[in-house]
């Protein structure tokens, strides 16, 4: 098993292969030139997703949450041809006294669950292949608990890593274009490593991997110089399906429809038309099984005064909210990822060059940042409950990625000593978010959650400086792995 260090090491040696790669092909002259696409091109994104791979399975177990759970065993069934519920799984999900657990119900007849339905759909893909494998390798493994359990949760590990590398791939390949590619790796890097899409994000079925992968593949197929109606139809829905994966979402899915309207009519038509589609499913599905708008969530919600302590879904104090999201010691964006600090830089020179007309659609996505930041913030549950790091910023962490490449960018402008203190600054904020995030990929979860009392309840120990989850996991050291091999 590797060590933290030494991860970090790898780590390190990967990030300068790539930034050499960048400069290399710089130095050879391959560039793309109309709708001509160079080798650099198709390549990099490859190489930065199996980078971005081999750490993100690396430390070789599952870290998840009852969260997790629906999306994990849903497209189980789906592989068996059971449909979206989750009834062949009943006998495992109860209780000794046949209650079900509070992340799904028994509704019209179905065991559902009470999670959107978007992270499972999107993960089947890569889930189901790997039944029909392990239906030939290891025949039965599904008919009892103790073998169950663990073999699902492997196969929700290495799908979630996986769609997470992709994504980080597509972040690359949509900055490139606008910022360079010394840019563009650095900001790829510090999503990849520097922020909660390694700690969590890619190690289970979290909604939060899913809804970034739509994410990205909506932007690059708006980003692209030629739209046909085909590719606003696919936009659209991945655009609605970012909701479906997780409704907190709205903001940035509002920000895309926006960039939508100021295009063509045959773009916009065909662009609302998926996305309606997707949403009048997704409410009919909600309504029927739910008869609520928001599906189980209406549920979910009503757990937070015995889960969490607090009242209500909104009742956070707006500035108590800020503070916690961004600076407590628990969860604090920027404690944990404080290379988004620089984003400022980019945010001005996005909208200081209106000129550039490639930089519309980013300049649109900033405007879903303070909407995300006010929605996290009045949430009760600020902190994400029993998870590590800023878990509910992973969703935006592209727009953020964005915001730094193009202050990397922009730093050529300045006198040689000022751009080199600053890229020192942002390079060290790097550095210290994938150290962070490396101790969590090996050491998460700690005893911290429920010791001495429970941080969901106790919230004053989420503002503790020195026993939190970062400092209990250095002292606790790693876990073992789950499994062997990287699958």
């Amino acid at each position: 098993m590797l060590s933290p260090p030494k991860g970090l090491r790898w780590l390190g040696k990967g990030a300068g292969r790539m930034i050499q790669n960048v400069e290399e092909s710089k130095n050879l002259g391959l560039t793309s030139s109309g709708s001509v696409t160079s080798l650099h091109t198709m390549m990099m994104p490859v190489l930065v997703s199996l980078l971005c791979l081999v750490f993100f399975v690396m430390n070789r177990r599952h870290i998840g949450s009852g969260d997790c759970v629906p999306a994990t065993f849903l497209p189980i069934a789906m592989a068996r041809g059971d449909g979206p519920w989750l009834d062949r799984f009943r006998t495992f999900l109860e209780s000794p006294n046949g209650q079900l657990p509070g992340y799904c119900e028994l509704s019209r007849g179905h065991v559902v669950s009470r999670y959107p339905i978007g992270p499972g759909l999107i993960l089947a893909p890569l889930v189901i292949p790997q039944v029909l494998i392990w239906d030939q390798i290891q025949p039965g493994w599904d008919q009892n608990f103790d073998t169950f359990q663990p073999m699902a949760r492997r196969m929700a590990k290495c799908a979630s890593a996986i769609l997470a590398a992709i994504t980080m791939g597509m972040i690359w390949a949509w900055l490139k274009p606008l910022f360079g590619g010394a840019a563009a790796t650095l900001a790829t890097i510090s999503v990849a490593f520097g922020s909660d899409v390694w700690s969590v994000g890619s190690q289970a079925a979290w909604q939060h991997g899913p809804a970034i992968f739509c994410l990205m593949i909506a932007i690059l197929i708006l980003q692209s110089q030629r739209i046909s109606v085909l590719r606003a139809a696919i936009a659209g829905f991945f655009t609605a399906m970012i909701v479906v994966c997780r409704p907190v979402d709205l903001p940035i899915t509002i920000a895309v429809w926006l960039y939508v309207l100021q295009q063509n009519k045959p773009i916009r038509r065909w662009f609302t038309i998926t996305a309606g589609l997707v949403a009048l499913a997704w409410t009919s599905w909600n309504l029927y099984f739910f008869d609520h708008m928001t599906g189980g969530y209406s549920e979910i919600e009503k757990m937070h005064g015995w889960a969490h302590g607090v009242q209500g879904s909104w009742s956070t104090p707006l500035l108590t909210g800020i503070s916690g999201s961004l600076l407590s010691p628990s969860h604090g964006l920027l404690i944990y990822c404080p290379w988004v600090i620089f984003g400022g830089i980019g945010l001005w020179k996005i909208w200081n060059q209106m000129e550039r007309s490639e930089l519309q659609l980013p300049r649109v996505l900033t405007l879903s940042l303070l909407p995300t930041l006010i929605m996290l913030s009045k949430y009760s549950c600020w902190w994400g409950g029993h998870c590590f790091g800023p878990r509910f910023w992973i969703d935006i962490t592209p727009v953020l990625a964005m915001l730094l490449a193009a202050s990397w960018a922009s730093l050529g402008v300045m006198n040689c000593t000022r751009k080199y203190i600053v890229q020192i600054l942002i390079v060290a904020t790097v550095v210290w978010s994938a150290g962070i995030q490396a101790v969590a990929v090996w050491t998460y979860p700690t005893s911290w959650h429920s010791s001495p009392t429970n941080a969901d309840k106790d919230h004053q120990r989420l503002w503790d400086w020195r026993d939190n989850e970062l400092t209990r996991g250095i002292k606790e050291g790693a876990h073992p792995p789950q499994w062997s091999g990287w699958f």
